[in-house]
């Protein structure tokens, strides 16, 4: 990779040299990986009943369930496993992960184990609601798992991301007062401002407000961060506008319009898997999802489903982020620091500023960092009116 430095332009030939070669490994590996994922289902289902047999356990049908999940969930993640490797390799040469293998492979089996604490026992609730209620199972899973992701959007910021990173408070000061105030301005109540000790992990800098009610927060990586007695008035500036883009987008009930249109996608997405899944032959869905043997052709459906809806998801994401980075321009009155922060960030996180144009079609969540730097130094510096588009819905 050629040197780069923190000065380096994002627009910098060299800098968008490696930028493109870190995301050609990164779709390529992608790309292999959800092949490889998508053949194991294909195989797993066809051999549904064998594992089922094969797993059976006497007692009751959570801890079926939960043989089942640690057994052929634990063979999933090891038969990928060096799919995940090689992305940490990639990101160690292109340094961004500064992780140990230690650190890394601790990391992915703290993931591992929290999606098999929730996820034995919705396995152990899918197969028992598709036998109590054969016709219905599928609206009622979809309810239960809209609630399930509400709440770990307000418990994750205090319960799950403290597994993965340490924080601390905001040391007391101008910046601290000066990203409150902002908060305040923007009509947003947040419980505090915190930093992620994310520098012993990664080069890669950001921050976020996440949380619902009285679990959110701010949160500023120590990458992005820097030295905070030494933070210029421009480095201010520029953590100010991404958080108003941020603010954004709880201001504007972002979180519930999302989880509406969430709501949408994940009753078509599982009714339409399930209607497939009933018209597989018994060679895949082995009596389909009342029972264990028919999981993994339940997911096979899922998979088939949810593809359109995945990409009318994307799109609506990028009008939404639209949204947010018009009303951060005005909150934080400052459309050419953020211009700035998007450019820091595109170094920092090596972001192509022109992603493959299909494919970000299809999967990205929001615009082009080019259109958006673009954009910001387009939108002229006037007062700080909260436009009314972004109004409490």
């Amino acid at each position: 990779m050629p040197a780069l430095t923190d000065a380096s332009p994002p627009s910098d030939p060299d800098l968008q040299r490696a930028a493109r070669a870190y995301g050609r490994a990164r779709r390529r590996l992608g790309l292999a990986s959800g092949l490889v994922g998508l053949a194991l289902l294909v195989l797993a289902a066809l051999a549904g009943q064998r594992i089922a047999d094969a797993l059976d356990v006497p007692g009751p049908l959570a801890v079926d369930a939960l043989v089942f999940a640690v057994v052929v969930g634990g063979v999933y993640e090891l038969l990928l496993l060096p799919f995940g490797f090689a992305r940490y390799r990639l990101a160690r040469e292109f340094g961004i992960s500064r992780q140990g293998v230690g650190g890394w492979l601790l990391d992915r089996s703290k993931g591992w184990l929290i999606a098999l604490v929730l996820g034995a026992p919705a396995l152990a609730l899918v197969v028992w609601l598709a036998r109590v209620e054969p016709r219905w199972w599928w609206a009622i899973v979809a309810a239960g798992s809209i609630l399930l992701e509400l709440v770990l959007t307000a418990v994750a910021p205090v319960l799950l991301l403290p597994l993965f990173l340490r924080s601390r408070p905001l040391s007391p000061g101008t910046l601290r007062d000066d990203l409150l105030a902002l908060a305040a301005r923007a009509g947003v109540a947040v419980g505090s401002v915190r930093v992620l000790e994310a520098g012993a992990k990664t080069a890669a800098a950001n921050a976020a407000v996440t949380g619902i009610g009285p679990t959110r927060r701010i949160l500023l990586t120590d990458t992005l961060l820097g030295d905070e007695a030494a933070a210029s008035d421009g480095s201010i500036a520029e953590m100010r506008a991404v958080l108003g883009h941020e603010l954004g987008h709880h201001r504007a009930g972002d979180l519930w319009r999302f989880a509406a249109v969430g709501a949408v996608s994940t009753f078509v997405t599982l009714g339409l898997a399930a209607w497939l899944v009933d018209r597989l032959p018994d060679s895949l869905a082995h009596g389909g999802p009342s029972t264990l043997a028919g999981v993994a052709a339940l997911g096979l459906c899922l998979v088939v489903a949810g593809a359109p809806s995945s990409v009318l998801l994307a799109a609506y994401s990028r009008w939404r982020e639209r949204a947010a980075d018009a009303f951060g321009f005005d909150v934080a009155g400052d459309p050419e620091a953020f211009a700035r922060a998007l450019e820091r960030l595109c170094r920092s996180n090596l972001a192509e500023l022109e992603p493959p144009r299909l494919l970000h079609l299809l999967r990205g969540s929001h615009p082009t960092p080019a259109e958006r730097i673009a954009r910001a130094r387009r939108t002229p510096l006037e007062e700080n009116v909260i436009p009314a588009r972004m109004a409490v819905p």
